[in-house]
């Protein structure tokens, strides 16, 4: 196997570049793609959080270090066991300085907008404590607020991607909103039959890893506007809540 050059990333700019690098396989439509970036987050300890485009983005320093990074060179190096944060953790302390300790009074903002993000995309993070490089574009008002951005609609949960689980919500519950009751199939005809969203009622920051998820009482159907309401704010809705908004318009 030939040896790859490694190169470290350089700038703050190119640790944005790999950034919405993560951020973009994350959102991709390729299940092995969503796969890897879920990964890279649930087991990393040493991450990086910046506010970029309407995103509190967060990546680990094994993949946020090196210049240009990408799942195939990602996987080169793995193979050829020279993912390294030894070497890589450096390097983001000369760009970004020391990292934020648990016992910084900034850490527990940081800390609860990556476990609202990993709620968002369906992982439990390890077990371990975690250490952040903030870039100066993340302020401490924000680090809560993951809510706003593009991640917020369209991540795909692994329920949503379940088709066993989806299946029993939908012959369960339809496929109309059950907040709304919009449906896409009466709208939309056969063009949008079967189409809507799936949503969890139950945050997995108040489950266990492992936890049997029951698709008929923990999964409900929602429409896209619904479905961002719902996880819209601080908290996670119930629908009950969301619909009794709209009855006071």
């Amino acid at each position: 196997m030939e040896l790859i050059l490694v190169q470290f990333v350089e700038d703050v700019s190119g640790i944005r570049r790999n950034l919405r690098t993560l951020r973009g396989y994350l959102l991709s439509p390729n299940e092995e793609d969503r796969f890897f970036a879920r990964e890279r987050l649930r087991r990393g300890y040493n991450l990086v959080a910046a506010w970029v485009e309407g995103d509190v983005l967060f990546g680990p320093s094994r993949f946020i270090g090196y210049k240009n990074i990408s799942i195939k060179t990602h996987k080169e190096l793995g193979d050829q066991k020279r993912l390294d944060g030894k070497e890589t953790n450096p390097v983001l302390n000369r760009i970004l300085g020391a990292q934020i300790l648990p016992d910084d009074p900034q850490w527990s903002k940081v800390e609860e907008s990556f476990l609202r993000l990993c709620e968002k995309i369906d992982i439990v993070p390890v077990n371990r404590d975690r250490k952040y490089w903030v870039l100066d574009g993340l302020r401490p008002r924000q680090a809560g607020s993951y809510s706003e951005g593009a991640l917020s609609v369209h991540v795909t949960t692994r329920y949503e991607r379940d088709p066993a689980a989806r299946k029993a919500c939908i012959e369960a519950h339809g496929t109309s909103c059950i907040v709304c009751g919009f449906s896409f199939e009466r709208t939309y005809g056969d063009h949008g039959k079967g189409f809507i969203h799936v949503h969890h009622l139950k945050p997995l920051s108040q489950a266990r890893s492992g936890r049997h998820t029951d698709p008929i009482k923990d999964l409900v159907p929602v429409c896209p506007n619904c479905h961002y309401m719902l996880h819209r704010g601080d908290r996670l809705l119930l629908p009950e809540e969301l619909k009794q908004m709209m009855t006071q318009e």
